[in-house]
């Protein structure tokens, strides 16, 4: 995810999931005891308030916030509601965060190339 930047387009007021794989040196992450915050933001800082947050395990609510649907090939998946959607046409901002053995990365952000959340 670090080399490319990560879009996700909806349309106002869809629900849709996307489906995502995370990586390390092309290899996929073990997602068995991770969790995975995902944020969307009017700025990408993580400091800023964000509009709304998903919690993603293995164990969360796949219809209304997503989860780890693959854990040993890295795929999860998030939920995008209507009412996550119905906010005004804009780009917003996605920041990721993965804590797994320990550890907690930001997998997208200002200091390392922003997700954009765009709904239209």
């Amino acid at each position: 995810m670090a080399n490319k930047k990560l879009v996700v387009k909806v349309k106002q007021g869809e629900s849709l999931p996307i489906d995502m794989v995370i990586k390390s040196d092309g290899e996929p992450i073990d997602l068995t005891t991770a969790t995975i915050k995902v944020e969307v933001k009017k700025a990408p800082y993580v400091n800023i308030e964000p509009m709304f947050t998903k919690i993603i395990t293995i164990t969360s609510d796949q219809a209304t916030t997503g989860a780890i649907v693959d854990p040993l090939s890295g795929r999860f998946q998030i939920r995008f509601t209507e009412e996550d959607t119905s906010y005004p046409a804009n780009t917003y901002y996605l920041v990721m965060f993965l804590e797994y053995g320990g550890a907690n990365d930001i997998i997208s952000s200002d200091c390392c190339n922003n997700g954009e959340y765009i709904i239209c």
